[in-house]
């Protein structure tokens, strides 16, 4: 299984998890700027890791302030925030392990659920960006036509021309590519049928 398949349906993201600090690996990067990443215990499958500047809100690069590193045995409260080779990264900012924010990646799951990769859907351009187009799919969450996801991408790519791309308001039809699960949004591929 990679890493999106894990995001999406064991740990997913925003979901809480508790766990208890049980040690630190200490980074020095450049200009004696220092870091850390807080390991976590918990009763997960795969290890875990709190990132110093997961801790919160207003992160302050480059300043470390060594005060804010958890003590050995304390139990936190966090979510998860992504998955990497093996490893689940956590956050414990207070807006991501607010209730309302863990309420919206739950939510944004049950929608998901009900839509898979590959379905043909219908939505209204809301914006054009440098990074893509912005549709309307007439629920809480938008749909993205990424410029930069093309790889993977089952509709036809934009044009590098943005001038030939689908206007705003107007109706188009899509493939749904993927979910972009940080930002709670339907990754979207552009069909012209």
């Amino acid at each position: 299984m990679n890493e999106y398949e894990v995001l999406r349906t064991i740990y997913k993201v925003g979901h809480p998890i508790s766990g208890i600090v049980s040690g630190y690996k200490w980074h020095e990067l450049v200009d004696g700027f220092h870091s850390c990443q807080i390991e976590i215990e918990t009763d997960l499958a795969f290890k875990a890791i709190l990132p110093y500047q997961n801790l919160l809100d207003d992160y302050d690069y480059p300043v470390f302030r060594q005060e804010l590193i958890p003590t050995l045995g304390t139990r936190l409260d966090m979510v998860v925030a992504n998955y990497v080779n093996g490893t689940l990264y956590l956050s414990a900012k207070p807006s991501d392990v607010s209730a309302e924010r863990i309420a919206q990646f739950k939510s944004f799951y049950r929608y998901i659920e009900g839509l898979k990769v590959g379905n043909v859907i219908t939505g209204r351009v809301k914006k054009a960006m440098p990074c893509g187009i912005f549709v309307d799919l007439q629920s809480p969450y938008p749909g993205l036509i990424d410029i930069g996801h093309t790889d993977f991408n089952l509709g036809k790519k934009l044009p590098y021309d943005n001038s030939k791309w689908p206007q705003e308001d107007e109706l188009i039809t899509c493939i749904i590519t993927y979910f972009r699960l940080h930002n709670m949004q339907v990754g979207l591929g552009w069909s012209t049928d």
